[in-house]
């Protein structure tokens, strides 16, 4: 499990788009405070675990939540940790993903991995959102020399 990201997206299924999830990091950049400068993707038995680690701004809580939730994470896991957030007293292992998961006895049913699925889908999600920025930012580059 790693515990040190930032940003912790669950995704529940197999097909997913390298380019969507690119795009959505790189719009919440441009129109938020947060900058990602490292991805990490395991494949789950049901999808993949996206561990994403912000630039110099941290997001709070709430923007936590917010921002997995744009990037695809599973609504309902997002649901309670809105409310978790929000509740009177919150614990402070309220944002996390399971490496293992086990059922009611105790056999376990899924682990988080490293695959070649993964390291490919990670390094695509990773170029792609940095040629965005990249383009961005020459673009700003451009419109403030004219």
């Amino acid at each position: 499990m790693i515990t040190d990201a930032d940003i912790l997206v669950d995704i529940d299924k197999k097909d997913v788009s390298a380019e969507e999830i690119a795009e959505r990091m790189f719009f919440v950049s441009v129109f938020t405070p947060f900058e990602f400068v490292r991805v990490r993707v395991k494949e789950t038995a049901k999808g993949f675990h996206i561990y994403l680690w912000c630039a110099d701004v941290k997001p709070s809580p709430t923007d936590k939540v917010v921002i997995q939730l744009i990037l695809g994470s599973d609504y309902r896991r997002e649901l309670f940790n809105y409310l978790r957030v929000c509740g009177r007293e919150r614990a402070e292992k309220w944002n996390v993903l399971f490496a293992t998961k086990y059922d009611g006895d105790g056999n376990r049913i899924s682990r988080e991995r490293t695959t070649a699925k993964s390291i490919q889908l990670e390094e695509e999600i990773f170029a792609l959102y940095r040629t965005m920025s990249e383009s961005e930012s020459e673009s700003e580059s451009e419109s403030e020399g004219a």
